[in-house]
């Protein structure tokens, strides 16, 4: 959908796709994003998968495929294998989407989710993090499947004492503890608060942003249904140095045909996010005297100017934040 599109998946697309591929034999991996990296967007998984799954089982075989494995002993045995596995990257969505349903069953909010989870039979291994919505001072994640999916029963080390179904039998021990702490002492009631309480924050900035438009123009503030970002005209560098926002480039078209594009940040509205901090940014594009600098089209045509080599030097940075 270009830079203002929803950044969701082209059902009618993907199924084209999937079923070319399941149709030669080969089997389909389709990953579906649960809170996208910078437009937050979310899949709709039910009727994506639904659609996918009812194409292929139109194929010869349904939703498998027939194949013959060979053991090491000489034994053989016929098999079959989902010809379309599902997976769901809820990085940050799949940890607090569930939460905001809690919400919206309490009449708390009118705001909920498309599923996403294992209610869905399709749905075959679901992703989360651990630093982000949880909270883990480092990066780690955490990989769900279905048991009957596991290939083989995991082994039980003696040292452990535990199933092992680690890929290569190494682990952080710490980041569990860490995920188990934050676990056991937040109830449902406390998720379901700091879920809403992000939302109204992010409304909030969403507010002040648009008020400053009066002052600096369009601001191209825009936000995706039920995620906990927004995004907005890149500011100067020194803002986002200090706030260390995300920036991306978007290229589209505008209703003449001409190719376009347009430099975004986005911040996120995180658990930890305070009032505090949120008045403190605001504050600090208010007090700017050039907050947001104008932005160089690069597909405008301009006049080649030849300089001296001088002044064609460019130069690099070598200290502040890595890009």
């Amino acid at each position: 959908g270009g830079p203002h599109g929803p950044g969701t998946v082209d059902i009618e697309k993907l199924k084209v796709l999937v079923s070319f591929f399941t149709g030669k034999g080969h089997t389909a991996i389709v990953v579906f994003n649960y809170g996208s990296t910078f437009k937050g967007a979310y899949d709709d998984v039910k009727n994506a998968g639904e659609a996918i799954m009812n194409e292929v089982s139109k194929q010869p075989g349904g939703l498998y495929s027939t194949f013959e494995v060979k053991y090491d002993d000489g034994t053989k045995r016929t098999v079959q294998r989902l010809k379309v596995w599902v997976h769901v990257d809820g990085a940050l969505g799949a940890s607090f989407m569930n939460f905001l349903e809690m919400a919206h069953k309490h009449g708390k909010t009118d705001k909920v989710g498309p599923v996403f989870d294992f209610r869905l039979p399709f749905v075959c291994s679901i992703t989360t993090s651990g630093h982000k919505w949880m909270g883990s001072p480092w990066p780690c994640g955490i990989f769900m499947t279905r048991s009957k999916l596991v290939l083989k029963p995991p082994s039980v080390p003696d040292y452990i004492g535990s199933p092992d179904t680690t890929f290569a039998g190494s682990r952080s021990g710490f980041s569990p503890l860490i995920l188990w702490n934050y676990i056991s002492t937040h109830t449902y009631d406390d998720q379901v608060e700091a879920v809403l309480r992000c939302f109204n924050y992010l409304q909030y900035i969403s507010d002040e942003l648009h008020k400053m438009e009066s002052k600096y123009g369009d601001l191209k503030i825009e936000t995706t249904p039920l995620a906990l970002t927004i995004r907005f005209k890149k500011p100067n560098s020194r803002i986002i140095e200090k706030y260390s926002l995300g920036t991306e480039r978007m290229t589209g078209f505008d209703s003449s045909g001409n190719r376009i594009a347009f430099t975004y940040a986005h911040l996120f509205i995180m658990q930890s996010t305070t009032k505090e901090q949120i008045n403190e940014f605001l504050g600090d594009v208010k007090s700017d005297e050039e907050p947001f600098p104008p932005q160089m089209d690069p597909f405008a045509r301009r006049q080649s100017v030849r300089q001296p080599l001088a002044k064609c030097l460019m130069a690099i940075r070598v200290n502040g934040r890595g890009y």
